[in-house]
C-alpha cells in the first residue's frame, strides 16, 4: 500500500511539474514572440518594457532607441532585416539568487538580411565573409541569395536570460552571448554566480 501511495505521489508531482513547465514555456514563448514583433514594428517602448532594467544603467532608453533605429531603419543601415518566429528548444533549471529567480532560454529562429545599399552590394563578398564568420557556427545553414542580395540564416541558435523577483512572474529578458563585449556588459547586469550556474546546466 505504501508503494502504491508513493507511486501516486510521484505521478501527481510529475504532472504538476509538467503543467508548470508547460505554462512557463508558453509564457516565455509568448514574450519572445512579442520581443521580436516589437523589434520589427520598431515599438521600442514596449520592447524596452520586456528588457532587463539593468540595461538602462548602461544606456538610457533614448540612447538604446537610437541604436535600434540606426540598425533597423533601412535608409540608415542600408539593410533590411526579417525575423522568423523564435522556437524555444530548451529551458534551464530554475536558479534562485538574492531574491530573484533565473532561467536560461535556448531558442532558434530564422533571420534574413537583405542588402540594399549600393556600396554594400559592391562589397558583398566581404560582407559574406564577415556574416559567415559570425553566424555559420551557431546556425543550421547560412547562404547568400545572389539574385536578391539576401543573406539567409536558418536555425540560428540563440539564448536569453529571463529573470524576475522570486515572488513575481513579471519576466524581463536579456540576450546572452559568449563574445567578450557582451559578457563584459552582462556581468554588470546579471550576477556572475547566476551566469556560471545557468551555463553549466
Amino acid at each position: 500500500m505504501k508503494n502504491i501511495l508513493f507511486t501516486l505521489a510521484l505521478l501527481i508531482s510529475f504532472n504538476l511539474f509538467s503543467q508548470s513547465n508547460s505554462e512557463l514555456r508558453s509564457t516565455f514563448s509568448n514574450d519572445l514572440n512579442k520581443f521580436f514583433q516589437f523589434t520589427v514594428d520598431r515599438d521600442y517602448n514596449k520592447l524596452f518594457d520586456l528588457m532587463n532594467p539593468g540595461m538602462f544603467n548602461l544606456a538610457s532608453r533614448e540612447q538604446l532607441a537610437q541604436v535600434f533605429e540606426m540598425t533597423f531603419d533601412e535608409k540608415v543601415s542600408g539593410m533590411k532585416f526579417d525575423f522568423g518566429a523564435p522556437i524555444i528548444t530548451n529551458i534551464s533549471d530554475r536558479f534562485d539568487y538574492e531574491g530573484y529567480k533565473y532561467f536560461m532560454i535556448y531558442y532558434s529562429s530564422t533571420m534574413e538580411i537583405q542588402i540594399l545599399s549600393e556600396e554594400y552590394i559592391s562589397n558583398i563578398e566581404n560582407l559574406k565573409f564577415g556574416f559567415e564568420n559570425q553566424f555559420s557556427e551557431i546556425s543550421d545553414s547560412f547562404e547568400l541569395d545572389s539574385k536578391t542580395n539576401t543573406f539567409i540564416i536558418k536555425g540560428l541558435k540563440q539564448s536569453m536570460i529571463a529573470s524576475t523577483k522570486s515572488n513575481l512572474d513579471n519576466w524581463k529578458y536579456i540576450e546572452y552571448k559568449t563574445d567578450a563585449q557582451t559578457l563584459a556588459m552582462l556581468t554588470q547586469i546579471i550576477p556572475v554566480e547566476v551566469m556560471e550556474k545557468l551555463t553549466k546546466q
